[in-house]
């Protein structure tokens, strides 16, 4: 019984983690940040304040989860700029592609 918990709960977070939460940050980051923010600062300044978006929000997960931040923040950083250029490239499904293969590499370095 344990070891079907511990099934179903390895692929809902395996769900979240890479089909879900790219999509839906994606949406929110990519989607409605950049561009509304881009309408009133441009592209250049609008990847930036929706990376600070981004990598502050993961930045306060990391803490409550991993206690210290260190250079999780900077990897976020530099992601959510990579995620943008693949927004700006491709649109939502080039971005979430993107960010869920980013989080299927950490998932593999983690396991």
């Amino acid at each position: 019984k344990e070891m079907l918990q511990a099934h179903a709960y390895l692929r809902l977070m395996l769900f979240l983690l890479i089909v879900w939460g790219p999509l839906w940050e994606e949406t929110l980051y990519r989607g409605y940040f950049f561009e509304t923010l881009k309408q009133s600062f441009g592209d250049t300044l609008a990847l930036l304040f929706s990376s600070c978006l981004f990598t502050g929000f993961h930045g306060i997960f990391i803490l409550i989860y991993e206690g210290s931040v260190g250079y999780d923040l900077i990897f976020n950083f530099l992601t959510s700029i990579v995620f943008t250029l693949a927004y700006v490239q491709g649109g939502i499904t080039a971005a979430a592609a993107t960010h869920a293969v980013v989080n299927c590499y950490l998932v593999y370095l983690n396991m």
